[in-house]
């Protein structure tokens, strides 16, 4: 693969990574990594998390796109775009 089309993958993989959406009524949707540590397993931990069940994380990107779209993106982790960089049957 040529540089160019490695950085033009880690720009779409950027952009398309999984994330949990959190939403603030000031700032609106906010995307946040998996914790390393405990990845958002359910219970408390001593990262600091807690959480009462698995949390659900969402591709950041189409999350962002489909926020007031009605519906129309899936947003579930992996994405589309990930499953079809991946080789995966969308």
């Amino acid at each position: 693969m040529t540089d160019h089309a490695q950085e033009a993958l880690q720009r779409v993989l950027n952009l398309h990574r999984r994330s949990s959406a959190v939403f603030s009524w000031r700032d609106g949707p906010r995307y946040e990594d998996p914790c390393p540590e405990c990845d958002g397993r359910p219970g408390v931990h001593e990262c600091g998390c807690w959480a009462p069940r698995q949390i659900e994380y969402v591709c950041a990107e189409c999350h962002r796109l489909g926020s007031g779209s009605r519906g129309i993106y899936d947003y579930t982790w992996p994405c589309p775009t990930i499953q079809a960089l991946e080789g995966e049957p969308t």
